[in-house]
């Protein structure tokens, strides 16, 4: 997910995201077995996918949408409990920028925290 900054430990909101929104962002693969392809993943579906480690694979429209509460692992949980440990993921294209992202899965918020930058 974008964070504001390299240092921050919480997520952009939706809303102020430029990393996935403004056009930004180009799917170029997702997994086989998801119920979209990667032309027909819009920018809240790849938001939702990786905001919930897959659980979700978009936010509608798919097998495993946001609107139904009942992931690809059952229901979510705030700690992502019931995920799995491993995502398969996307493979993405961003415009040229500089992109801030952090890894909500397993941080602490405090002293652990897994962050990058494009």
């Amino acid at each position: 997910l974008e964070s504001p900054n390299a240092k921050s430990n919480y997520p952009t909101p939706w809303e102020s995201s430029t990393m996935f929104n403004n056009g930004n962002l180009k799917v170029l693969w997702v997994p086989s077995y998801w119920s979209k392809s990667a032309s027909q993943m819009q920018p809240i579906d790849v938001g939702v996918a990786f905001a919930t480690a897959g659980n979700f694979q978009c936010f509608s429209g798919c097998a495993y949408n946001a609107n139904t509460l009942n992931g690809l692992y059952g229901a979510i949980d705030p700690l992502l409990n019931t995920v799995s440990p491993s995502f398969q993921g996307m493979v993405l294209k961003f415009a040229p920028g500089n992109y801030n992202y952090l890894c909500t899965r397993n941080n602490n918020f405090t002293n652990r925290s897994q962050k990058g930058q494009l």
